[in-house]
């Protein structure tokens, strides 16, 4: 039987990957000119859950998901998500499992990642131009901006979420009803 860490850690890892999901379909369809690497926070988050196995399983499953509704070739971003996963897992002992770490740790996943994907572009044989504009975009930019996204839509829903595991809201709202119920009466 698995202990209760255990599997409270699996809940919130099912948790974060379809709240990833979520977020990929919906910013994708409505921000669909800021090109975020939506399942970077996921990764960069699992990294402190799970193994480097599980971890790398998960990381090419999200590739792939990415890959499914991307024009790019097939794998590409699965190749790229385990080789970024491969390069940083090791380096989370750095980081600890606190917020703002997860903001730097994502820019520091975006940034390598950014780094990966066009030297397999250039591998597949697709040609690509490194310009300025490209490197401030594509590594100052955008790994900033998926920071910030993971800042925004990880970690503050894990801190509410950890808020309210604290208050017991269940309780709280039982003790609301028995004192509304005894103002009733």
């Amino acid at each position: 039987m698995a202990s209760k860490t255990t599997e409270s850690s699996f809940k919130e890892v099912i948790f974060l990957f379809f709240l990833t999901v979520f977020y990929t379909f919906f910013l994708n369809k409505h921000l669909h000119f800021i090109k975020l690497i939506y399942f970077a926070p996921f990764i960069t988050l699992i990294f402190y859950k799970t193994s480097i196995y599980t971890s790398l399983w998960l990381s090419i499953i999200c590739g792939l998901i990415i890959d499914l509704f991307s024009s790019s070739y097939f794998g590409l971003n699965a190749i790229c998500y385990s080789a970024t996963t491969i390069f940083l897992y090791n380096e989370k002992k750095y980081f600890s499992y606190k917020n703002i770490n997860i903001f730097i740790f994502t820019t520091i996943y975006s940034f390598i990642f950014s780094m990966f994907y066009p030297l397999s572009l250039f591998i597949f044989e697709k040609g690509i131009k490194i310009t300025l504009k490209w490197m401030i975009s594509d590594l100052v930019i955008m790994p900033l901006t998926d920071g910030a996204y993971a800042f925004l839509l990880f970690s503050l829903p894990l801190i509410l979420l950890q808020k309210t595991k604290t208050i017991k809201l269940q309780n709280l709202w039982k003790r609301f009803k028995r004192k509304s119920f005894r103002r009733s009466q």
